[in-house]
């Protein structure tokens, strides 16, 4: 993503995730736009705290099976979040990739959908085996 934004004329900061970072955010002012991307599952407990519905989760087995597809890290959450609310408070255009699309979905009011398989039918094969050459690990 980085190249990207940098074969556009845009020069990248990256944000450290770091205890500190969340004290200083106004540092990163001004920024023209916000990129977030990929990462793991959105805790229960950030989604509680910015206010955004929580999803159903897998459950027994199928949390099992899948249990790399549903990890959760909280610190990544809590930087990111906060970023993002401070984006949207501040104006600041933000695009979110995969998981960056998820948390701006939810902080502007919308829902997840926890488990496709279970909540919407078996059209779409959402969680597939690691083994299975259809996986996509990105």
């Amino acid at each position: 993503h980085l190249d990207l934004v940098q074969g556009f004329g845009g020069v990248p900061v990256i944000i450290p995730r770091t205890t500190q970072t969340l004290k200083h955010l106004m540092q990163y002012l001004p920024m023209d736009g916000l990129l977030v991307v990929e990462g793991n599952d959105m805790s229960d407990g950030t989604l509680l705290k910015y206010g955004c519905s929580v999803p159903g989760r897998l459950e027994g087995e199928d949390a099992q099976k899948f249990a790399s597809d549903t990890e959760f890290d909280v610190s990544k959450d809590e930087l990111e979040f906060a970023l993002m609310k401070f984006a949207l408070d501040k104006g600041c255009p933000i695009l979110g990739l995969c998981r960056g699309s998820q948390m701006l979905n939810v902080l502007r009011g919308g829902t997840l959908i926890g488990d496709i398989e279970s909540e919407i039918g078996h059209q779409i094969v959402h969680l597939l085996d690691g083994s299975d050459p259809a996986y996509d690990s990105h």
